[in-house]
């Protein structure tokens, strides 16, 4: 096009000097075919060279690509795993892109499955309720059914071993502490523990607590039967030593001189209680 508007002005500028093509200032008719073949030539290049730099910038990404795939293969870690996959997202959708995937997910599966392998190890290591979670959770990532029945297997284990600890302990602080309010825990933990013999022996420590709780609990209900008959009934021997004071008139008896019901007496009497009773006297009410 802008060929074309040079030649358009040239022709214009001749024409307004009186020149022809003959005379040299224009291009001839050969000349302009060769300017537009050379145009044309000049147009493929440039699209032959776009073409060549997009498929090199291809190739450079896929091999870029292929190179941190075969890293993460090499060097299994969450980094690498991380990086490749990011590389590999920029790919344009093709097989290729779609193998390199798969290997992806292969090297995945095997951290995936060495972490699960770690945080078991770690729990029967250490039996505590955080590491037992911690296990659970990295072994329900693992996709191989082989693989993930073995590590439920030994996570299953270590949780018996904790649950079999809690329950002892738990019966242990029954012991130490013997009330009701402690058999409720013990026996909820014991309920759990699968093994038998230890579930048994278990079971037995707590029957021996909840009879000596019994016996106590019974023997507290004497003692205070026992005490309030003792303060409800004085014995003959205190009604003969306790002394008492009553007047020549008076229909009560009083336990001290001081009594208010003694105010009008003129003369008290001292005399034990088992006698005041005897004469019919009654316990004076103002004391």
């Amino acid at each position: 096009m802008k060929k074309t508007v040079k030649l358009a002005v040239l022709f214009m500028a001749a024409a307004l000097m009186g020149m022809t093509p003959d005379q040299g200032f224009l291009p001839s008719s050969s000349d302009n075919t060769a300017i537009v073949l050379a145009d044309s030539h000049t147009s493929t290049t440039k699209a032959s060279t776009k073409t060549k730099i997009k498929k090199s910038t291809k190739n450079k990404k896929l091999n870029r690509a292929k190179k941190t795939v075969k890293q993460l293969e090499d060097d299994q870690t969450r980094s690498n795993l991380a990086y490749a996959k990011a590389t590999v997202d920029n790919l344009p959708d093709s097989t290729q892109k779609e193998a390199l995937n798969q290997r992806i997910n292969l090297v995945e599966q095997n951290i995936v499955n060495e972490e699960a392998k770690t945080a078991v190890k770690n729990l029967e290591d250490n039996h505590n309720r955080d590491n037992l979670q911690a296990a659970r959770n990295q072994v329900n990532l693992v996709s191989d059914e082989e693989t993930k029945a073995d590590l439920n297997n030994r996570t299953n284990l270590v949780e018996q071993a904790i649950l079999i600890t809690e329950a002892d302990d738990a019966v242990k602080y029954l012991e130490d502490n013997q009330s009701r309010d402690n058999i409720a825990n013990a026996t909820d933990k014991t309920n759990l523990v699968n093994d038998k013999g230890t579930k048994a022996s278990l079971q037995n420590r707590i029957t021996l607590v909840e009879n000596a709780i019994s016996t106590k609990e019974l023997t507290e209900q004497q003692a205070q039967a026992q005490a309030q008959a003792q303060a409800q009934a004085p014995t003959a021997q205190q009604d003969d030593t306790t002394q008492v004071y009553i007047t020549r008139t008076g229909k009560h008896y009083h336990f001290s001189p001081g009594c208010p019901g003694l105010n009008n007496a003129k003369s008290t009497t001292q005399v034990t209680l088992s006698d005041a009773e005897a004469r019919g006297l009654t316990k004076c009410q103002r004391e």
